[in-house]
């Protein structure tokens, strides 16, 4: 039997008891990116939670410069009182 394998390249068994060692061995690299790809996943995601809380904390500033009130700009924006607070405590 022989198999092609862009990762591993042409794999010729003599017998099942090697193809089944092969086989073991792809499942786990194919378990390994999986991984990888759902760590990936979870930065990603982290990272645009991130931004989009910065974009929310510069709008929130921006409205609150052009004097709309906290309880507003609160609700727009789904930051938190507490976020509000230590944000903006020179704000009026």
């Amino acid at each position: 039997m022989v198999i092609y394998d862009s990762n591993f390249g042409v794999k010729a068994f003599d017998n099942y008891s090697d193809f089944r060692e092969f086989m073991n061995e792809y499942y786990d690299y194919l378990k390994s990116f999986e991984k990888n790809l759902s760590l990936n996943f979870i930065f990603i995601n982290l990272g645009m939670q991130k931004g989009e809380k910065q974009a929310s904390l510069k709008i929130a500033h921006q409205l609150l410069e052009s004097g709309m009130d906290r309880q507003s700009v609160r609700q727009l924006t789904g930051l938190s009182e507490t976020e509000m607070k230590s944000l903006f405590q020179d704000s009026p």
